[in-house]
């Protein structure tokens, strides 16, 4: 174990508000991201007042050279740790520097302890996981006319988009038009997209929520009303509420609505008729993570610490408390959920920056979401 880390050549002053901090009983912990990668050290404070850097994440994948991103880390996370040390008392519990970019918890966090959300869903570490390159890939096949790939992106993602519209519209035939517009416009515009900016499921998502938006402005300007009129864009969907009431959490559209986009592609596109798989695509399994807390996993973007997946809450059961290392974006499919004062009915979104925290996330009626988040969480 090394002592006063960082004081040798490669040490640089720590930029204060990029490093993250927070206390687990006796032990400190730091982190920084450099150059993609996340550093991350465990450190205790000695009888003798000295600081013991424990451990540094990812010490095992690169030699130590002053200049490497590791020494970098190194000499930061050390830097912070002589800066929060002064603020300690005898007696108090170890300091925490209160900046709002920095990784703060509460006394309960700190009881608690606190985990990463990849911790709990991947504890399993022998059951094979859908990549998110996977799905990238379809789109790319699907963007050089493969319409076996659409066909099966249409499989994998059919049923919630259509729930969402349900939810939003409270109209099953409304539903089903704007869930032919979402896969139509995927067909035509798949080469745009941009792994850098969220998950293949996200961005349908997210297009199916700006479909359900147009649609919502062109029913008004129709004076046929507009039950989304009173929700911006994101959308809130209190007014829809009731359709939380149906049975069933997640929905399917008429067996016949492939048919009918494929026709719709082929009117279109004047070319022959459109292709389709007959396998049928095995849905993940639904994992239970926590007690009344399920998950079924779309897709693990190990590269850039992402997952996608719906989410089910029992009745009455709260979801840890959790820091954002990333984006968060939730789009609500069945019930009422509610994130520290907000409350979100069926159709409604939600989306947390980087850095931010829900200290309470709770389901009165149970719930199902769609959601695209860090692995890197910090759940307590």
């Amino acid at each position: 174990m090394d002592k006063e880390l960082g004081s040798g050549p490669s040490a640089k002053p720590a930029p204060l508000e990029q490093v993250k901090h927070s206390v687990h009983s006796d032990l400190q912990y730091v982190s920084i991201q450099i150059e993609g990668k996340i550093y991350g050290g465990w450190y205790r404070t000695l009888a003798d007042g000295q600081m013991e850097l424990l451990a540094l994440a990812n010490m095992h994948c690169e030699r130590r050279f002053e200049n490497t991103p590791i020494e970098q880390a190194r000499g930061m996370l050390t830097d912070f740790i002589r800066v929060a040390r002064p603020t300690q008392a005898p007696g108090e519990s170890p300091a925490v520097i209160t900046n709002n970019s920095l990784d703060i918890h509460t006394d309960e966090e700190r009881r608690q302890g606190t985990g990463t959300l990849g911790d709990l869903l991947y504890a399993d570490k022998a059951k094979a996981r859908v990549a998110e390159k996977n799905w990238v890939g379809l789109l790319r096949c699907i963007a050089a006319g493969d319409q076996l790939a659409l066909h099966e992106l249409y499989e994998r993602t059919h049923r919630i988009v259509f729930t969402l519209f349900v939810r939003l519209t409270n109209d099953p035939e409304t539903a089903e038009e704007l869930t032919l517009d979402v896969f139509h416009d995927a067909w035509r515009r798949a080469a745009q997209y941009d792994a850098a900016g969220g998950s293949v499921v996200g961005w349908i998502m997210n297009r199916a929520r700006a479909r359900a938006v147009d649609h919502a402005r062109f029913e008004s300007w129709k004076g046929r009303g507009n039950i989304l009129a009173n929700c911006p864009s994101p959308l809130n969907a209190s007014s829809v509420s009731a359709a939380s009431e149906r049975p069933t959490d997640v929905l399917r559209p008429s067996q016949s609505l492939w048919a009918r986009l494929a026709q719709r592609i082929e009117a279109k596109s004047r070319g022959g008729p459109v292709s389709s798989t007959t396998l049928q695509w095995q849905e993940p399994e639904w994992e239970e993570v926590a007690p009344g807390i399920s998950c079924q996993l779309f897709a693990t973007d190990a590269e850039q610490h992402r997952v996608t997946m719906l989410v089910r809450l029992a009745p009455g059961i709260q979801y840890p408390p959790h820091r954002h290392a990333g984006v968060e974006e939730l789009h609500l499919l069945y019930g009422e959920l509610h994130i520290d004062e907000r409350k979100l009915h069926a159709g409604g979104y939600n989306r947390a920056e980087p850095g931010t925290a829900d200290r309470r996330v709770w389901s009165e009626t149970g719930c199902t979401c769609v959601l695209m988040t860090s692995t890197q969480d910090l759940v307590s």
